[in-house]
């Protein structure tokens, strides 16, 4: 009796610790902000030497310091049994822009080493934006959105957003 109270406490416990970590998890994800309403990367072309694509700003703001992680994962074939050495990589690449509201800018990537061709398995490659500054831009009359170069130091304001 003595042993089955024990480890009803001890389950107990581990289900108490498991609930808090799960509320822990999830009050840090909505903390988190998402990017994907700010860009958006489509295009997405890989070969074993370089990653391309195209960043869209769907923010009114102009866009700059977009922060792309390119991570390459490796599928094995046989996943009951992979081999110890995933050759699995990411990369983290800064688009400096500045992209316009409603804007694109391409991003070109090559790889420090390419990609090896293996018998085991395949690569498959993904591309997220992780950080980006946004700039506030006000339009003139003439449509020409100001680059930060034009906006007077006292005056300028920008956020960054991280995931």
């Amino acid at each position: 009796m003595r042993a089955a109270r024990s480890m009803y406490a001890f389950g107990g416990m581990t289900l108490g610790l498991w609930l808090a970590s799960g509320l822990a998890v999830a009050a840090t994800e909505e903390l988190l902000p998402n990017l994907s309403s700010d860009v958006t990367v489509e295009d997405v072309r890989s070969d074993p030497l370089a990653v391309h694509g195209r960043i869209i700003n769907e923010t009114g703001d102009q866009l700059e310091n977009v922060r792309l992680m390119i991570t390459d994962q490796f599928l094995w074939r046989n996943e009951r049994h992979p081999g110890e050495d995933s050759p699995g990589d990411a990369h983290v690449v800064v688009v400096p822009g500045p992209i316009p509201p409603h804007g694109t800018a391409t991003f070109a990537f090559e790889r420090p080493s390419p990609l090896p061709d293996r018998p085991d398995g395949d690569f498959t490659t993904e591309v997220s934006a992780t950080e980006v500054t946004r700039r506030p831009v006000t339009v003139s009359p003439s449509g020409y959105y100001p680059s930060e170069t034009s906006v007077s130091p006292g005056r300028s304001s920008a956020s960054t957003i991280s995931r």
